[in-house]
């Protein structure tokens, strides 16, 4: 039983919040699996082509919000599937420095045309000002995650 509004609120708040991130990767998943992605196996590719070659891969990690291994198997696939190759870092031996094949790289523009009209779909009637305040509130919520 609740003792306030506001704790049902924020509990709402929570649960919503992770069925929203639930429902989008399952429809990315659907959509991009046309192209044999995930929303898992888009975003590096996605942040690689946005980002530049030879992105650190503990760069990427921090983007992602992931954990050193957790990339790792991710990289692992999309290196196995001719998309992405690792390389030493020509400034740091120890760190590896990300490159999109040309195919990984016609695949992660063509992944962003999915991801783009999932969006526009998902989002249809929602104000940009709406949205900027969105975007707000998962700013503070990783900044406050991160401190």
């Amino acid at each position: 039983m609740y003792s306030s509004l506001r704790s049902l609120a924020d509990d709402t708040f929570c649960l919503r919040l992770q069925r929203a991130a639930r429902v989008w990767r399952k429809v990315s998943d659907e959509e991009l699996s046309n192209l044999n992605l995930s929303e898992a196996t888009t975003t590096p590719l996605w942040l690689i082509n946005k980002l530049g070659e030879g992105l650190r891969q503990r760069t990427l990690a921090e983007h992602m919000g992931l954990e050193g291994q957790s990339l790792v198997r991710l990289l692992d696939q999309l290196e196995s599937a001719g998309l992405v190759v690792r390389r030493d870092d020509p400034s740091d031996r120890r760190a590896k420095a990300l490159y999109l094949t040309d195919a990984g790289r016609k695949l992660a523009e063509q992944a962003e045309l999915v991801v783009r009209k999932i969006r526009a779909r998902l989002l249809d009637g929602v104000p940009a000002e709406h949205l900027a305040i969105v975007d707000g509130v998962f700013d503070k919520i990783i900044t406050a995650a991160i401190d």
